[in-house]
């Protein structure tokens, strides 16, 4: 029996799909790709918050404001007491989920309309592709937040520009050897299904990897921020507040990497 796509099993979408040229389809995310797709979005997130989160203790450390500053100092005291970051520490659970569901939906994109159409090394397409949302980043969402075109406003000098490049670039590495055959044996501990029987268990595993991340991820920041608060950890309210979140995601895909496989029991 011929296997349906999306656009034939929703009524509607096969003629709007013909419509579409071919040079602008997007790939199938059928069959696990959307979840392996979401995996690799968290992964290389959080790579790229600890990036930024080490990026951001070395400006306030180094940088100073006083009169005989040399000018790498205030641009470092810039890039660390903004109104972005003020703004951040403020609501920091929000805008960590909002910065992981970003980078989660860059993923979906890259899968969907990128991936497929890059050429070399999936670390290579990856990196190509991170200067999408680093354009945005430094054109779009920079002067929503108050920090101006390229976020020079931050009176940071080009610490804002090259930073928020580092931080896309190593994202996209990631993303880029996540989602592809590398990603695969990471996940599966081997390059193929031993069977076709194994080979049905690897969507289901990947959803509920998937769900068992965003739900740590929610609960993990969460439980970080209140610990920072409450004074029962040592950490500063930033580092806590990632360090939950990124483990609880962890123990997340870790506790649902279980519950997949003993669906099939």
């Amino acid at each position: 029996m011929k296997k349906l796509s999306h656009a034939d099993r929703v009524p509607g979408m096969q003629g709007f799909t013909a419509n579409i040229p071919q040079a602008l389809k997007p790939a199938d995310l059928s069959g696990g790709a959307a979840s392996s797709a979401a995996i690799a979005g968290f992964i290389a997130t959080a790579a790229m918050s600890m990036l930024v989160l080490a990026g951001y203790a070395v400006a306030v450390s180094l940088g100073s404001a006083e009169p005989g500053a040399s000018l790498l100092q205030r641009w470092m005291w810039g890039l660390a007491h903004n109104s972005l970051t003020q703004a951040t520490q403020t609501l920091l659970p929000i805008a960590l989920g909002i910065h992981f569901l970003a980078g989660i939906a860059w993923a979906m994109v890259y899968a969907a309309f990128a991936q497929h159409r890059l050429h070399g090394p999936g670390g290579r397409r990856g990196m190509l592709f991170s200067l999408v949302p680093w354009g945005l980043s430094v054109v779009l969402f920079l002067p929503l937040v108050g920090g101006g075109l390229f976020g020079f406003a931050f009176d940071a000098g080009p610490l804002p520009i090259f930073g928020n490049l580092m931080a896309h670039l190593i994202y996209g590495a990631l993303l880029g050897q996540m989602y592809g055959p590398w990603g695969e044996r990471l996940l599966s501990g081997k390059t193929t299904a031993a069977n076709p029987e194994e080979a049905s268990l690897v969507p289901r595993e990947e959803r509920a990897i998937a769900i068992g991340i965003s739900a740590g991820l929610v609960a993990g920041g969460l439980l970080g921020w209140l610990a920072s608060i409450f004074d029962v950890v040592a950490f500063s309210l930033g580092a806590a507040s990632l360090l939950g979140t990124v483990g609880g995601s962890l123990i997340g895909a870790f506790v649902a990497s279980y519950v997949g496989l003993s669906q099939k029991d």
